[in-house]
């Protein structure tokens, strides 16, 4: 929804981004306990970045909730167990594809490993 909605088809590049709420709304893109990487729920560590493009898209001052950064041509986000065989064992991945990934070890997903993940989510 920020993609279509508020930065003309690009992509935030954090979730305090994403938290925040676009002019003349009181609720971000996403829940507002997401608002900081490193974030832990349900037993699970939340990340979001840039992807492998950079490329900007829109000026972080035009995007409909004046951003922190620019919004940009792509992004990343994973998820990992906090404990890995105790909160969780898989880690998840996605980007601009809308694909999610998996991982069985429970690893850490870069904006490289989501670019080369094979093993969508079944």
């Amino acid at each position: 929804t920020y993609s279509s909605s508020c930065a003309s088809g690009g992509y935030a590049q954090s979730l305090a981004d994403l938290a925040k709420a676009p002019t003349g709304s009181t609720a971000g893109f996403i829940s507002p306990d997401l608002n900081a990487n490193a974030v832990v729920k349900s037993g699970y560590i939340v990340n979001a970045g840039p992807g492998l493009l950079v490329t900007v898209v829109v000026a972080a001052a035009a995007t409909c909730n004046t951003s922190a950064a620019a919004a940009i041509a792509s992004y990343f986000a994973e998820a990992h167990p906090s404990s890995i065989g105790s909160t969780g064992q898989r880690s998840f991945g996605t980007d601009q594809r809308a694909t999610i990934f998996q991982d069985n070890t429970g690893t850490t997903f870069t904006a490289a490993l989501v670019d080369t993940a094979t093993t969508p989510v079944q």
